[in-house]
């Protein structure tokens, strides 16, 4: 199963784009992030891309780790899941019920 993980903190990089990196049956396609140049350093560091176009990594994606804030997690879930992924998401999902 082809991997993005969308998100550049230290959950993102140290846990989740490092363990699909490692996993046996899947494969760590890429990185997005609000700030390109995160993203892409975090790529770099396990030899994929680096996005801030959110479109262009789930077109090559299967699934997505979602490691962002609250805030913005749902957004992207919301993206993802219209796209038809599969999602992986941090939690909470969200701050409040709505």
């Amino acid at each position: 199963m082809r991997f993005g993980v969308l998100g550049t903190g230290h959950w993102a990089r140290t846990v989740h784009a490092a363990a699909l990196a490692e996993h046996p049956s899947a494969e760590l396609v890429g990185v997005w992030g609000r700030d390109l140049s995160k993203a892409k350093a975090i790529g770099a560091e396990f030899d994929v891309p680096g996005f801030s176009d959110l479109a262009a990594l789930l077109d090559q994606v299967d699934a997505v780790a979602i490691a962002v804030p609250p805030s913005v997690q749902v957004g992207l879930a919301e993206q993802a899941a219209a796209a038809g992924k599969h999602l992986l998401l941090e939690k909470p999902i969200g701050l409040s019920l709505d």
